[in-house]
C-alpha cells in the first residue's frame, strides 16, 4: 500500500521532555552525561539550533527525520488526532521515512530518543544540515582558450557509440532555468517543463545541466550525452529532509544516473539507508549509478560522507594539464575529470561561461556513464563503474604518492561494446599510449 495521499496531512501530538543527551545519525556528540550545547542558528530558520561536530558548525531542526514500519506508524499517527504534520519522505519496502514536526519547547535530541523507543519505530533523528570548510589546494593550469575536453578524454569517439538516448540522468543541484537555447530539444520526463524562476538567476544546476545536454550545433557547449533525458531536480539546502527526499525523487522517478555536483560532507543513517536501499540487487535495489563530487578542498577530511557510500561514485577534478586540484585523503586514485569547462551561461549579457573543479567533472563521469549504459543496457551497475575505471588512466601526481583516474570516454565505450576482451593494461604502464591524450 504507498501512502503518498496522505503525507503531509496526517495528524500526530508527541509528548516529550527536554534537555538529555543522545546520539544522532551516528555522531558521537557526546559522552552520555551531559546535555547538547546547544544555541540558535546564524542565516537558518529562527527555529533552528546548532552545534559543533568535528570544529564545523550543524545545524539542528525541530524536526525529526523517523525510519518506521509504514502501517504501524500509519497507525499511531491517525490514532493520535492532533498535532504537528507529518510528511512522508521515501519508502524503504514495508518501511518509510517521514518527517516529523515538533513543538517549539522541544529539544530534538531527546525527542528523537524517546521517538525511537516507539515499537514501530526503527530510529529517529533530529533533520541535520552540515556546513563544510573551504580550503586552498593545488594550484592549477589552466588553458583557458584552447583547451579542448572531447579531444582530452576521447569523447569523438565515444559519440561514435552513443550520444545517451534513452537514458535518464537526474541532476540534483540547486536550481533550473532550462530556457537557455541550447537545451532547445533536451529530452525531459512527462510533466517536467522548462522554467526559469528569476531573470539572470544564477543557478549552479543550470550550468551542471549545460555540461551534459548542451546541443551539439557547432557552438559550445557540447554535452557529454546530449540525447539523454534530463530530470532536473532542485533542491535547495542541504538537510537531511531535503536530501532524503531529492534523492528519492530521483530513485521513484526511474532515473539511471544521479548526478550530484556538490559535497554532502555528513550521509546521515536515513540517506544512507535510501541509497543502499535502491542500489542493493537483493532488496530490489535498481543499477542506478549514483555520482557525486569528491570534493574541492585538500585539507578537509570527509570520513563520513557521501563518497564512501558502497555503490557510490565520487569524482575529482583535474586542471587542464590533467593534474588533480585537489584529492581527500581517503580516496585511493578515484576517477577524475577535468575543470573548468564550457558551459551555458546564467549571465544576460553573455551565451557561454565556465564551471569549474568538481562542480564540472562530476557531470563530465555521470555523463560518460550514460553513454555507456545507452550503448550497453545489459551491464551492471559494477561493470559499468569497472569498465570505467579501466579504461582510464592515471593523472599526474597531486604529490609523489596521490593521483586520480582520468577518464577516457572513447575507451570506456569501446569497452562496452566488447565486454569480453580484458582492459589494455598499457595503459596504466605508459599513459602516453592512450587512444587520446591531452593537446599539446
Amino acid at each position: 500500500m504507498r501512502y503518498r495521499a496522505w503525507a503531509g496531512i496526517v495528524a500526530a501530538t508527541l509528548a516529550l521532555g527536554t534537555h538529555a543527551a543522545t546520539d544522532a545519525s551516528g555522531i558521537r556528540v557526546d559522552d552520555g552525561a551531559r546535555a547538547i550545547a546547544l544555541s540558535p542558528a546564524p542565516d537558518q530558520p529562527p527555529e533552528a539550533l546548532m552545534f559543533e561536530h568535528a570544529g564545523l558548525p550543524v545545524a539542528v531542526a525541530r524536526r525529526l527525520v523517523v525510519r518506521a514500519q509504514t502501517e504501524a506508524f500509519a497507525a499511531r499517527l491517525v490514532a493520535s488526532g492532533e498535532g504537528g504534520v507529518v510528511s512522508l519522505l521515501a519508502e524503504l519496502g514495508d518501511e518509510a521515512l517521514f518527517l516529523l514536526p515538533l513543538e517549539p519547547a522541544h529539544d530534538p535530541f531527546e525527542a528523537a530518543r524517546r521517538v525511537s523507543a516507539w515499537p514501530e519505530v526503527i530510529y529517529a533523528q533530529p533533520d541535520l544540515l552540515f556546513a563544510t570548510r573551504a580550503t586552498g589546494g593545488q594550484r592549477p593550469s589552466y588553458d583557458m582558450d584552447g583547451f579542448d575536453l572531447a579531444r582530452t578524454i576521447g569523447l569523438g569517439a565515444a559519440w561514435q557509440h552513443s550520444v545517451g538516448r534513452g537514458v535518464t540522468i537526474a541532476v540534483i543541484d540547486d536550481g533550473f532555468d532550462l530556457s537557455h537555447p541550447q537545451f532547445a530539444g533536451t529530452a525531459l520526463p512527462d510533466g517536467v517543463k522548462a522554467f526559469s524562476d528569476a531573470t539572470g538567476s544564477r543557478h549552479h544546476g543550470t550550468r551542471v545541466a549545460g555540461i551534459l545536454f548542451g546541443r551539439h550545433d557547432g557552438a559550445p557547449p557540447e554535452g557529454i550525452a546530449p540525447e539523454a533525458t534530463l530530470l532536473p531536480i532542485a533542491a535547495r539546502d542541504g538537510w537531511t529532509s531535503t536530501l532524503v527526499a531529492a534523492f528519492a525523487l530521483a530513485f521513484d522517478s526511474g532515473a539511471d544516473i544521479i548526478s550530484a555536483s556538490w559535497v554532502i560532507p555528513h550521509a546521515t543513517r536515513p540517506l544512507r539507508d535510501l541509497i543502499a536501499h535502491h542500489l542493493d540487487p537483493a532488496g530490489g535495489g535498481r543499477g542506478v549509478l549514483v555520482v557525486v563530487s569528491a570534493g574541492n578542498s585538500a585539507r578537509s577530511r570527509f570520513p563520513d560522507g557521501l563518497i564512501h557510500l558502497p555503490g557510490v561514485v565520487p569524482v575529482a577534478a583535474t586542471d587542464h594539464a590533467l593534474r588533480p586540484l585537489f584529492l581527500d585523503p581517503d580516496l585511493t586514485e578515484p576517477l577524475c575529470a577535468p575543470g573548468m569547462l564550457d558551459t551555458v551561461s546564467t549571465l544576460p549579457d553573455r551565451a557561454t561561461e565556465k564551471l569549474g573543479a568538481s562542480s564540472a567533472a562530476t557531470p563530465v563521469v555521470a555523463g560518460i556513464l550514460a553513454l555507456m549504459r545507452a550503448a550497453n543496457p545489459l551491464l551492471d551497475r559494477r561493470k559499468l563503474v569497472e569498465f570505467l575505471g579501466s579504461s582510464s588512466r592515471p593523472s599526474l601526481p597531486l604529490d609523489p604518492d596521490r593521483r586520480c583516474r582520468v577518464v577516457d570516454a572513447g575507451a570506456a565505450l569501446a569497452a562496452v561494446d566488447n565486454p569480453i576482451r580484458p582492459a589494455d593494461t598499457e595503459r596504466d604502464r605508459d599513459p602516453a599510449r592512450s587512444r587520446s591524450s591531452p593537446p599539446d
